[in-house]
């Protein structure tokens, strides 16, 4: 599927106007260095998702299948949720929590997982579970994603040299 991607700019995702319930999530991944883009065309029913390789670390909005004015709050929470798993390597919660988690969603989505494998049952409850709760989900971004980011580095100016600590060298 070709992806034309536009990025989160201030206080809008492409035409996107970010609420102000979701700026502190938003900020969180940016702190988190997890860029927030959208895609022109998704197919139908996907809504977004959260990819990483390595160091670059994205979340992805489909607004083209946004039917509900709380859309764009649930899906970014929810992919969010994801990434703060990535970056925890593994679940949030444990499974009491979880069960607590799962025992609170709609039938409607608790029968919707059923049609997940095994293995990602347990990630998708935590993402559901906190859809409706951005501020929270920033928390878990920033005690789980921030941690782990590299030191940014000054980039070096072309022909100029770093100098050496003193006493290691000319």
């Amino acid at each position: 599927m070709g992806l034309s991607v536009g990025l989160l700019v201030g206080a809008m995702i492409g035409n996107l106007t970010i609420p102000a319930e979701l700026e502190g999530l938003v900020a969180a991944l940016a702190q988190a260095r997890v860029q927030v883009a959208i895609a022109e065309q998704c197919p139908p029913q996907m809504k977004g998702w959260y990819v990483a390789e390595g160091l670059d670390r994205r979340l992805i909005l489909c607004p083209n299948n946004f039917r509900r004015e709380t859309d764009l709050r649930d899906t970014l929470s929810h992919e969010a949720v994801h990434g703060a798993q990535f970056c925890a390597r593994g679940l949030l919660f444990s499974p009491q929590e979880r069960q607590a988690m799962l025992e609170q969603l709609p039938q409607r989505q608790r029968q919707s997982l059923l049609l997940y494998p095994a293995r990602e049952i347990a990630r998708e409850i935590e993402a559901r579970a906190l859809e409706e709760q951005p501020s929270q989900v920033a928390t878990l971004v920033a005690r789980h994603c921030h941690r782990m980011m590299p030191p940014v580095l000054p980039t070096p100016l072309p022909g100029v040299r770093p100098s050496s600590p003193a006493g290691s060298g000319p």
